[in-house]
């Protein structure tokens, strides 16, 4: 994992697949590479457990482990959303079912866009048990758990991409280009804070530094690696947004039928101001107005024979809230 190859938009892409491992004190993250599909389960493991019981602190530490370490059935996930904090444990947030949506034209690599299914908890090592645990905290726990559920299930249109920014334009990104000299980042370094739906969560992953995304104002400033922040589990981290993707493919155009016309669109929604129109309206202090949405289309066209493919045209983002 370590020295991973920067894609073409100097991005360290994230793990499609990981393989969760419970012990009776910890939990351990096993990637799986993919590469042409084919998987390889790599040795290096990320190790999670808390410091204390008392304070509840987690660490984070990388290892490598040999052949046949975990005889137990893992739990696979396709993303790591982040880490919530329950009575009796912390829990990881999880994507265990995803689908295909639709791939980027050639131009953007082909990267698959990717819709979630199914979120899940996985509790850490070690869970206290109910019996120590008071009356009220055994009905808040499923109080908390029951909100989380009722959350997902509303909100199951996450959106997103293990190995391209879809939280900014088509210009930015091809933008990026011409700061391949800068080092390579994770995805969720660059992801645009606005849209980035489980920043919260992901922020007790890496509890010693402001987790800084945003790089909209400027390309140039964006967070750099922290000795802390180590190699696997900053691509294990998976952004995701609340939205809309839409692929229309292989459109006919009149009067010539040798060229077929491609269109996408990617609605983006805000988490910083949501809510129902009665109780959420206008702009806060910072200028976050209610229910922001960025709407992008990008075109491109193809040739018949799909042995050529013209360059993409200008995406046309507009913006309400």
């Amino acid at each position: 994992a370590n020295g991973i190859k920067a894609n073409k938009f100097n991005l360290k892409p994230c793990f499609r697949k990981m393989l969760i491992h419970l012990n009776p004190d910890s939990l351990v993250i096993q990637p799986v590479e993919t590469d042409r599909g084919v998987e390889t389960v790599l040795n290096r493991v990320v190790t999670i457990q808390r410091t204390n019981r008392v304070s509840g602190k987690l660490e984070f530490t990388e290892s490598n482990v040999g052949p046949g370490a975990f005889p137990n059935q893992p739990i696979v996930i396709y993303g790591l959303l982040g880490v919530i904090k329950l009575i009796s444990c912390y829990a990881l947030v999880t994507l265990q079912q995803i689908t295909l949506v639709g791939s980027l034209p050639s131009q953007l690599d082909n990267c698959e866009v990717y819709v979630s299914n199914k979120i899940a908890l996985v509790p850490i090592p070690p869970q206290m048990p109910n019996k120590l645990l008071t009356e009220n905290q055994v009905k808040y726990e499923k109080y908390y758990t029951q909100l989380f559920d009722r959350f997902i299930h509303d909100h199951s249109t996450f959106y997103f991409c293990y190995d391209f920014d879809l939280s900014h334009s088509l210009q930015f990104n091809l933008n990026v280009l011409n700061y391949s000299q800068n080092d390579p980042e994770f995805l969720w370094q660059r992801f645009e804070s606005g849209f980035f739906w489980n920043l919260n969560l992901c922020k007790r992953l890496f509890p010693h530094h402001k987790l800084i995304t945003s790089v909209r104002e400027n390309p140039n400033n964006r967070s750099k690696l922290l000795p802390h922040c180590v190699e696997t589990l900053g691509r294990c981290i998976l952004p995701v947004f609340d939205g809309m993707i839409s692929f229309n493919l292989n459109l006919n155009i009149k009067y010539n039928p040798f060229i077929f016309l491609n269109y996408l669109i990617i609605s983006r929604r805000s988490w910083m101001r949501t809510g129902v129109r009665f109780f959420t309206r206008g702009a806060d202090a910072n200028g976050n107005v209610a229910n922001f949405v960025e709407t992008e289309q990008i075109l491109w066209f193809e040739f018949k024979d799909r042995s050529v493919i013209k360059d993409v045209r200008p995406s046309l983002v507009s913006k309400e809230g």
